[in-house]
């Protein structure tokens, strides 16, 4: 036999309208294009010198944020929001002794009206069940 009828007769789905890309990808594929020609690069000291004429609604407005001593003073706040992303351990902090660990981000407002973002270095994350109150050794088993 010819080998390349046999080879034909390996791959029956041979230009298999499945195997090309789906139009969903090329639509991706399209809008990452898009996207890379909508972007534009902006000096970042004028675009601040920009956003200082712009008139902004007097509701987004934020009281000035007062001298806080780091040493004396407590920041409160309400907690609105919290996430958390990896970085570089700070030496003498508890947790984990090699980087990356987890750093715990909160965001809040103060009772005067300001943002706060506080990152939380040192924290071990950990899970806690509280045991029955007849729970007994016996009950873990192998």
């Amino acid at each position: 036999k010819n080998q390349a009828t046999a080879n034909k007769r390996r791959r029956p789905n041979e230009g298999n309208p499945d195997d090309a890309p789906s139009t969903f990808e090329q639509e991706l594929m399209l809008l990452d294009e898009e996207e890379e020609v909508d972007t534009v690069l902006v000096d970042e000291g004028d675009a601040l010198a920009i956003e200082d004429k712009l008139v902004k609604p007097h509701s987004w407005s934020r009281p000035p944020v007062p001298n806080i001593s780091a040493v004396n003073d407590k920041i409160v706040f309400q907690q609105i929001d919290v996430d958390f992303y990896k970085g570089t351990k700070i030496e003498g902090m508890p947790g984990p002794d090699h980087s990356p660990v987890a750093i715990i981000r909160i965001f809040g407002v103060t009772e005067s009206g300001n943002s706060v973002v506080a990152h939380v270095h040192g924290f071990m994350p950990y899970f806690y069940v509280r045991a029955p109150d007849n729970f007994q050794e016996t009950h873990v088993s192998d």
